[in-house]
């Protein structure tokens, strides 16, 4: 009688893979994902409805200041006369027109084009750049549209891009760390990994199933923080408008004097867009960044140890950005919050012209890859 056994051991598909590698971090980890997020959307909310009272405390403050320098302007161009009349009447229009901007609740975008074209003649070097920005951003208004834009533009259109697209992220990296290193190192820890060999008709897909599903529980904190900030920052602040243009793409390099402004060439994107923008870059880098971890967890049998290495990885780039080191551009965790790298925020802080998205995004790619490639062959290779 024929045998009908099979003669090579049974796969699972790697969508099983996933979904079961899902439940288990599900299970250990959920209050992890859960009120890490939230807290991170309360905590940046906060800290945002405090910076905009704050600028608002400034502004009355200035307005009041302004207020009174009116007054004493108003006086002396009644008792002056001819030349030094025409000099005084001219200081208190600028003066009122600064009062107008600070307590208007929108400023007529036209208007603000033809102020800044009249500057622009008058001015150089940076506050020059600046000012060929605010001409731009101008234009792209007015090409849409847009004939008024609000004073204050903080709120539930803002607050996803400006989290996501900062320093923020690094608070997600760090949420993501706990979930990357009990993934894999945990597992080791506890001694279950010789229980998922049993049943892995092939490791590296089981490596590549935990990967996965770390990348996607990645992804779904950067969405539910997004949202998060959306919704609380909408009602604690307003929701804003998602017209209200936001820069980035600035050019920016080195000179014989110094660092500074080499072009006033920039990418101009409505706040939504922005915000969709913030958004995808934190996941890119995110994802990466929960690839690398699994891959580095893949090494270590203690996810203490993990932990501890992953957290060395964070903070080594304040480390490196004191030393000036040439290194710091390899440094993944350099590159978490890509859109900094977009809008040149970086290249001004750092005051390396190379930092941009295209070597951020390189970078990324390249340390993915060689997570993916090293740790699938440790995980082949781990004691059943």
């Amino acid at each position: 009688m024929a045998d009908h056994r099979p003669t090579t051991e049974l796969k699972a598909p790697l969508g099983a893979v996933v979904k079961n590698e899902w439940v288990k971090l599900w299970a250990r980890k959920r209050w992890v994902l859960v009120l890490g997020v939230l807290a991170m959307v309360v905590v940046g909310t906060l800290f945002a409805y405090n910076s905009m009272a704050q600028l608002a405390q400034s502004n009355q403050a200035e307005a009041s200041a302004l207020q009174s320098s009116i007054s004493q302007a108003k006086a002396q161009a009644a008792q002056a006369t001819g030349k030094a009349r025409q000099q005084a009447q001219l200081q208190l229009v600028q003066m009122q027109q600064q009062l107008t901007q600070l307590t208007a609740q929108k400023v007529p975008v036209t208007a603000n084009l033809a102020s800044n074209r009249a500057g622009l003649k008058q001015e150089q070097g940076a506050s020059r750049y600046f000012t060929e920005v605010a001409i731009q951003t101008d234009q792209f208004e007015l090409h849409h549209g847009i004939r008024t834009v609000p004073t204050r533009s903080d709120g539930g259109w803002l607050l996803p891009g400006i989290v996501l697209g900062g320093p923020g992220v690094v608070v997600l990296g760090f949420l993501v760390l706990l979930v990357a290193v009990d993934n894999v190192a945990g597992e080791r820890q506890g001694a279950t990994v010789p229980l998922l060999f049993l049943h892995a008709g092939n490791r590296v897909q089981s490596f590549m199933g935990k990967a996965i599903t770390v990348v996607l529980a990645t992804w779904g904190m950067v969405v539910a923080a997004a949202a998060g900030f959306f919704i609380l920052g909408g009602l604690v602040m307003g929701f804003g408008s998602p017209a209200v243009p936001e820069v980035v793409g600035a050019q920016y390099g080195g000179s014989p004097q110094g660092f500074g402004y080499v072009s006033a060439h920039v990418v101009i994107l409505s706040q939504l867009g922005f915000d969709v923008w913030a958004v995808v870059l934190a996941g890119l880098s995110l994802g990466v960044w929960a690839v690398l971890l699994v891959g580095v967890s893949t090494f270590l049998s203690s996810s203490g140890l993990a932990t501890g290495i992953g957290a060395a990885i964070i903070l080594s780039v304040e480390f490196l950005a004191q030393l000036h080191s040439p290194l710091l551009l390899a440094d993944p965790a350099l590159h978490l919050s890509l859109m900094e790298s977009w809008d040149g925020t970086l290249a001004t802080q750092l005051q390396l012209g190379s930092a941009t998205l295209t070597t951020g995004a390189l970078v990324l790619a390249g340390w993915a890859a060689l997570a993916l490639g090293i740790g699938s062959w440790k995980f082949s290779r781990l004691e059943p």
